[in-house]
């Protein structure tokens, strides 16, 4: 799930990728000092009920854009591309993407992000441990990637821009490792860290990317001292906070949960509230 980085005054709007092929949004109301409402739901089903969508993510990031573009990954090697018009959501476009290795069989895309800075790149990172660079203007001529990356040793399994550096793209995987690519040169990694303890990094949020606050907002100060700090969810090697210096080498800050319990670390997010 992620929310519309902008908001029409109170109220939001919540983009769903649902394990019935469905992308789904969600509108919600926060004007009313009785409680929140949510508003009707719009569906659109990407695929056969029997795909299931894995991610989703919005164009306007970074820019402003009423008419924001959604991208969608499914599990059956697929990458959608929708858009948001007056009559509803539609699908755009939609393309083959990841495959197992040396196979011909689909590969789960784990994951999907749009380059901030630019609405018709977007990005996806599949069990075939690739990580993808898309174009869409390109699509329909060839199907083919921009850029491939590999040295993975693992399925790509999380992707985020911290908005205060956003010429570089932070990628989790499966493998462990969490990795920081300049987004012009997508050869090789500009760091790498392993956070061992067994770990696969399945979600990456940063602090300053968070569009939700409690109080008062961060003051300058405040912002530039934690800039680049961000959260790790780390499957079995539990939460991390994580931050990157000004050469974007990443050093772990906190462990909040060692290796050893039952559960696994899927999901984080941030609340900023005054004086965190």
């Amino acid at each position: 799930m992620k929310f519309n980085p902008q908001c029409v005054g109170e109220k939001h709007t919540l983009a769903l990728a649902l394990s019935d092929g469905y992308l789904s949004l969600l509108s919600l109301d926060l004007s009313n000092p009785a409680g929140t409402v949510w508003g009707s739901e719009e569906r659109l089903l990407i695929n056969d009920p029997s795909t299931i969508c894995l991610s989703v993510d919005w164009s306007n990031q970074l820019h402003p854009n009423s008419t924001p573009l959604l991208a969608v990954s499914l599990s059956n090697g697929e990458v959608a591309l929708c858009s948001m018009t007056n009559s509803g959501l539609q699908l755009q476009s939609k393309w083959f993407g990841h495959t197992l290795p040396y196979t011909t069989v689909p590969a789960e895309v784990w994951i999907t992000s749009f380059d901030p800075s630019n609405d018709q790149l977007l990005f996806s990172g599949g069990d075939d441990g690739l990580l993808k660079q898309w174009d869409s203007r390109a699509l329909s001529a060839s199907n083919a990637p921009v850029s491939t990356t590999a040295g993975f040793e693992a399925g790509v399994t999380s992707l985020c821009w911290n908005k205060l550096d956003a010429e570089y793209l932070t990628v989790g995987s499966y493998d462990g490792h969490v990795r920081i690519f300049d987004r012009r040169q997508m050869k090789r990694a500009v760091s790498d860290f392993d956070v061992e303890n067994n770990a696969g990094i399945w979600r990456i949020k940063y602090k300053h990317n968070a569009s939700f606050y409690l109080g008062e907002r961060e003051t300058e100060k405040q912002q530039k001292e934690t800039k680049n700090e961000f959260l790790v969810a780390a499957m079995r090697a539990g939460f991390c906070v994580m931050d990157y210096d000004e050469n974007r080498q990443i050093s772990a800050k906190v462990r909040y949960l060692e290796q050893g319990t039952e559960s696994l670390a899927y999901g984080v997010d941030y609340i900023n509230k005054k004086g965190c």
